[in-house]
Formats: structure tokens, C-alpha cells, sequence
């Protein structure tokens, strides 16, 4: 899922359940980086914990706290990765670090309004 806005609470919770957050920090825009991200979260695998609508639990979000130069983030439980750019390497930080928070559970959960 993307989000335009979300606290950071919201996807410290998802990290603690086995999820990743793809963040970017883009204050003129950057479509194409968020396209990136979003097609790193479409090409996952699909989590057979989780239930419908739930495919698996990453999620893409602007994060407008990053510090200035870092442009693009990928974070799992006790892992970050940072970027200026989009890089690919983001990809494999999701297919390695994914269900490896301190609970490993997938559920539709509390829609989050963010």
C-alpha cells in the first residue's frame, strides 16, 4: 500500500510484524522514484500469512522527516538501508529482511487513515 502521509508509528508496527516500509523524501516530487518503489512492493511475493485484502506487508510512504539528502529508505526491523536515489538493491533488502520483525504476523488489521 502507499501512502501519502503516515506516522511513523504506523509503519514502526508493520516493521515489528515482519514488515518493510519503502519511504522517500521528496519535497518538489519525484513520480518516478515512487514508481520504483511501488513496483518493488507489486513484484513481492504474495504472503501466504495474510488475508485478504492483504497481499504481503510492505508499505511504500513519504516521510518527510528523513534528513535532507537521503532520498529513498528501506526499513526492517533493526535494518535500514538508505539511498540518494532509487537503487534496485532495494528489491533484495525487501526479499531479505521481510518476516524477520520480532512477531511474525499478517492480518487486515486497523485501516489506517494515516
Amino acid at each position: 500500500r502507499h501512502y501519502q502521509q503516515l506516522d511513523r508509528g504506523y509503519y514502526v508496527h508493520n516493521l515489528e510484524h515482519g514488515g518493510v516500509a519503502l519511504l522517500y523524501n521528496c519535497p518538489a516530487g519525484c513520480p518516478d522514484v515512487i514508481a520504483a518503489l511501488e513496483d518493488v512492493t507489486r513484484n513481492a511475493s504474495v504472503d501466504s500469512t495474510c488475508t485478504a485484502p492483504v497481499r504481503n506487508r510492505i508499505i511504500v510512504a513519504a516521510d518527510p522527516l528523513m534528513p535532507p539528502e537521503i532520498q529513498v529508505a528501506a526499513v526492517a526491523w533493526g535494518q535500514v538501508y538508505t539511498a540518494t536515489c532509487f537503487d534496485p538493491y532495494v528489491a533484495t533488502f525487501v526479499r531479505t529482511r521481510y518476516r524477520h520483525g520480532t512477531e511474525d504476523l499478517c492480518a487486515d488489521g486497523n485501516p489506517m487513515s494515516g
